[in-house]
């Protein structure tokens, strides 16, 4: 696809987090060893799907490639292309999606998380196919931080501006 000018629109390729957000906004204070009424809603998440996303929501060229658990591959890629986005998604066979629980009290957030398959996702499967004529690739270190041969993302890296890409990797929460 081509830009208003009839150039080439750049392609992103993003790698890294897919999570299941879970929302919870109680009602009041919340009541030990027992119920506390809330608002709780499950939303998609991930600083790179949600970074992929926004970037489609745009009209950019996006690809992500990310991991999930088993069950979930078909709904988050159906997720990512409601934005634009093309999902090349692993899923793990044994490990789920990770999920973070978001508990809001007031203008602050508690996160607990559970880093689930992004913990194992490999740098290294992401083919060269995908690098081709890609602009950027953006990577969250979140996804890179865990399991994952720390030479792995260097090798990335390498292999990204080898195809010609500027790199971008983000740290931070």
């Amino acid at each position: 696809m081509a830009e208003a000018d009839g150039s080439p629109r750049p392609r992103f390729v993003v790698v890294g987090d897919v999570i299941d957000d879970v929302l919870v906004v109680p009602d009041g204070a919340i009541r030990p060893d027992t119920d506390t009424a809330a608002e709780i809603r499950t939303l998609p998440g991930g600083a790179a799907a949600n970074t992929a996303a926004w970037l489609g929501a745009t009209g950019a060229d996006v690809d992500f490639v990310g991991i999930v658990g088993a069950g979930d591959a078909d709904r988050h890629a159906a997720l990512l292309d409601r934005h634009g986005v093309r999902a090349h998604l692993a899923a793990h066979p044994a490990l789920p999606t990770g999920t973070i629980v978001v508990l809001v009290d007031g203008e602050h957030r508690t996160m607990l998380a559970s880093r689930g398959a992004n913990a194992v996702l490999d740098p290294d499967a992401l083919g060269d196919d995908l690098l081709a004529g890609a602009a950027v690739v953006y990577a969250t270190g979140h996804a890179l931080a865990g399991d994952t041969d720390p030479a792995a993302f260097g090798r990335l890296v390498a292999r990204a501006r080898a195809a010609g890409a500027l790199v971008v990797a983000a740290t931070g929460s």
